[in-house]
């Protein structure tokens, strides 16, 4: 009977969010107290009214679009959006009705609340924790807002709750453990979000869950093994993220599942035999992946009796034939072939053909091991998988002039040998990863002309082996950070044609074998340290377009001028205006 109810409940809200477009406001709305006395409302008890009024009030009801009835009658129930029942608030409905603000924690007070619908509006802020007061709530839909920051972890307590969307969003942060304890859960809606770390082994404990959408966050680390337990699974989408590793056999399991979306992510290695056992899936997209199709006759005809598929096509390649090099490193030069679409390489001589791998086109070895790998100009595409960082003997990466895309990837930070990474020219979008910094022997990186975006993480001053840095052409933001200034060996220092801002930190003149400066079209701001004048083995230093200005002083002018290749904004620095000292005479 409950149930029944909850679902009459639904459908009035749903045909009461909708307004006619150009829809006057109803005659209720013209009349609005400066301030509203929840003492002398009648239906529901206090405290619930005045959380009403306090998400009327944070999320500027004023300019709703459709107020009706709220803070012009002394009957909450009859507010547009409410629904009591037993004197209790039960439903509150507010979609797409021009909400703009933040969900204040007085909601947390409606106890005996089943729904509460705030999609498709201008809300921003945190999701307050104390939702995770409403035990009774069944469907918590706040998608398609401005929403930030972490999810709760006290939502995990709502263990009544059968849909939780927090779609399209901007919310960061891991996805709580806690969500695991929603055992009635049926939809998981997290996607388009910035959602980073692991997903959740706990999830694999929702048993009554029909879809799971993640996509498109930050999610990193493998597919857990326990999704597998989702037997009642319809869809599942994790595409768009950074997830790596191969995919767990026990995906096999969910033998109800419709729709698998698996593309661009760092995955690599075979589709599980398992997969046969998916005979109702109708949708299936894992193209822009390492992953490859075992090539049987049986798993074929499973694989082309799909009729949404959207595949890599490539055959996998058993790298146990390869005899000159460790298994390992064979599996991540195939995942780099499969995940870069080999077989549209302008040379790839022997790729995928010969058991001596060592002879693949642009594969350099050196006593069985992989330490060489060149590729540039050799029509790339798609991503690259972390599965390269097993390459651990590698020195030499050249991948540039190329039409890489996705996010650089995490895990190289195991190719301690490294010399030189050569990215430039591709499209490269994202952040650079932190850990490159643990990269101690690297002499060269050149990441220009992508459209890599965010800081310039302060743990490339770990890299003090580093002779050239090559930043140029992307849409890096923030400061220069002075941990740059560990970098005692660098020759080439190349930061232009980026977003960075703030003052040229001091610490760069402790770069005093520094030949090449070039910090031009950035809105860098205020004065050239005049102790960059120690840089005496500088030749080219080019800081036009920019809002830096000289010191005027004779020394630095000279130092200046002085230089062979100077791109300058020839603007000296204003004197500091020092206050005059006037005595005080008391007479």
């Amino acid at each position: 009977m409950k149930d029944i109810l909850f679902a009459l409940l639904a459908i009035f809200a749903l045909t009461s969010t909708s307004l006619p477009a150009g829809a006057p406001p109803a005659a209720a709305q013209a009349a609005e107290p400066a301030a509203f006395n929840c003492g002398s409302a009648t239906g529901i008890p206090q405290a619930e009214c005045e959380a009403l009024v306090a998400l009327y009030t944070s999320t500027n009801g004023a300019n709703w679009t459709n107020k009706s009835g709220w803070l012009a009658t002394d009957t909450p129930c009859s507010w547009f959006g409410v629904t009591c029942i037993s004197g209790r608030v039960l439903l509150l409905s507010l979609t797409n009705n021009q909400l703009n603000g933040s969900i204040p924690p007085e909601v947390g007070n409606l106890a005996n609340l089943q729904a509460l619908l705030l999609a498709s509006n201008q809300i921003t802020g945190s999701i307050p924790s104390a939702l995770g007061s409403l035990t009774n709530l069944q469907r918590l839909l706040l998608d398609r807002n401005r929403l930030n920051g972490n999810i709760p972890s006290q939502l995990g307590g709502l263990t009544n709750l059968q849909e939780l969307s927090l779609h399209n969003n901007q919310l960061s942060g891991s996805i709580p453990t806690e969500l695991g304890n929603l055992a009635n859960l049926r939809s998981l809606a997290l996607n388009n979000n910035q959602l980073t770390g692991n997903i959740p082994s706990s999830l694999g404990s929702l048993a009554n869950l029909r879809t799971l959408s993640l996509n498109d966050n930050r999610l990193s680390g493998n597919i857990p093994a326990q999704l597998g337990n989702l037997s009642n699974l319809l869809t599942l989408a994790l595409d768009h993220n950074l997830l790596q590793g191969t995919l767990p056999p026990e995906l096999g399991n969910l033998t109800n599942l419709l729709s698998l979306y698996l593309h661009y992510n760092s995955l690599h290695g075979a589709l599980p035999q398992t997969f046969t056992n998916l005979t109702k899936l109708s949708t299936f997209f894992f193209f822009n992946t390492a992953i490859c199709e075992p090539g049987d006759t049986a798993f074929q005809a499973w694989l082309n009796g799909i009729g949404n598929l959207r595949r890599t096509g490539v055959i996998c390649f058993d790298c146990i034939q390869v005899n000159d090099m460790p298994k390992a490193e064979c599996d991540a030069l195939v995942s780099l072939y499969i995940s870069t679409n080999g077989d549209g390489w302008r040379v790839r001589d022997r790729w995928l053909d010969s058991s001596e791998a060592c002879g693949w086109s642009g594969v350099g070895c050196t006593n069985g091991r992989v330490d060489t790998i060149t590729l540039r100009s050799n029509n790339l595409s798609g991503t690259i998988t972390s599965q390269l960082g097993n390459l651990t003997q590698l020195q030499y990466i050249d991948l540039n002039d190329n039409q890489l895309t996705g996010n650089l990837p995490l895990g190289l930070s195991g190719l301690t040998n490294l010399i030189e990474l050569h990215l430039n020219d591709n499209q490269f979008s994202g952040p650079i990863p932190a850990d490159l910094g643990s990269l101690s022997n690297l002499q060269w990186l050149i990441l220009s002309n992508n459209q890599l975006s965010g800081p310039i993480p302060p743990e490339l001053g770990n890299l003090t082996s580093l002779y050239r840095l090559y930043l140029d052409g992307n849409q890096l933001s923030g400061i220069i950070p002075t941990q740059l200034g560990n970098l005692r060996f660098l020759f080439g220092l190349y930061l232009d044609h980026n977003q960075l801002s703030g003052p040229v930190p001091t610490q760069l003149t402790n770069l005093t074998d520094l030949l090449e400066l070039r910090l031009n079209d950035n809105p860098l701001t205020g004065r050239l340290p005049p102790s960059l004048i120690n840089l005496t083995q500088l030749s080219t230093f080019w800081f036009d377009n920019t809002s830096l200005c000289e010191p005027g002083d004779t020394a630095f002018q000279t130092w200046l001028t002085g230089l062979s290749d100077l791109r300058r904004t020839g603007v000296i620095c204003p004197l500091k205006q020092v206050r005059a000292y006037v005595p005080l005479v008391i007479r």
